[in-house]
């Protein structure tokens, strides 16, 4: 049986990869890419010869079809090669049907399956967001991206405001540079005058930016932007 390499790349300084990373891109032939072309820049920029490594397009819209392929391909005996554009597989990216496959599948004889899934530690901006924020880091819940439309928003927001009495926990979740205003402003009219907020953008590259305090101050200070683009992580926490 194949072993799945499920690896995390660089969310902005190409510095972040690790060692044993680079081993695995180096050694192996085939991979899993959110895409494709961002895949072979990153091996070029580590000086990673690619032309004889086989990358197979593997997304959101199109994991689900993949996935029986894949299995065949491991339980051949290839190994595999999971990466996503930034950060690390699974967590708001692909590759979580494919794990869970692979961990239901069992033997005739009711043994675990025995295809190997062996996961590297590295590089997520979840995490990266939560220790810059200065919130609370002792209990946190991830809500992947907020609702695009501004009533189901805030009706989203109220209800984690809601469970947040009970679980006393710091909301880290992702938003559209489109909709970062948007959703301030939500955060806003829905959360109480403790609520504390911090915004993440560029995490790790040259202009980077991390702001924490009252919404009023955060969302002034996002208003003033010169430009406002690329991803935002907004992490928020009611309560002392």
């Amino acid at each position: 049986m194949g072993i799945l390499y499920i690896v995390p790349t660089p969310i902005g300084n190409l510095k972040d990869i690790t060692l044993r990373a680079i081993e695995i891109f180096k050694s192996e032939s085939l991979f899993l890419s959110e895409d494709t072309r961002v895949t072979r820049k990153l091996l070029s920029l580590l000086e990673i010869d690619y032309s004889d490594k086989k990358f197979i397009s593997f997304f959101d819209h199109n994991e689900e079809r993949r996935i029986s392929s894949v299995l065949e391909i491991l339980q051949s005996g290839q190994n595999v090669v999971l990466v996503s554009d930034a950060g690390t597989p699974l967590l708001n990216d692909p590759g979580f049907k494919l794990v869970r496959e692979i961990r239901l599948i069992s033997s005739d004889s009711g043994e675990p399956c025995k295809i190997k899934v062996e996961v590297l530690p590295g590089a997520t901006s979840i995490t990266t967001a939560l220790v810059a924020s200065g919130l609370p880091t002792d209990k946190f819940t991830f809500i992947g991206y907020f609702p695009r439309k501004n009533g189901k928003k805030e009706h989203f927001v109220e209800n984690l405001i809601e469970a947040n009495k009970l679980l006393k926990t710091t909301y880290i979740g992702f938003e559209s540079p489109y909709r970062v205003i948007s959703t301030l402003e939500t955060l806003k009219k829905v959360c109480p005058r403790d609520c504390v907020v911090s915004i993440c953008n560029d995490l790790t590259k040259l202009h980077e930016l991390a702001i924490t305090g009252p919404i009023d101050m955060v969302l002034s200070t996002i208003k003033n932007l010169e430009k406002i683009k690329g991803e935002f992580i907004i992490s928020f926490h009611v309560g002392n």
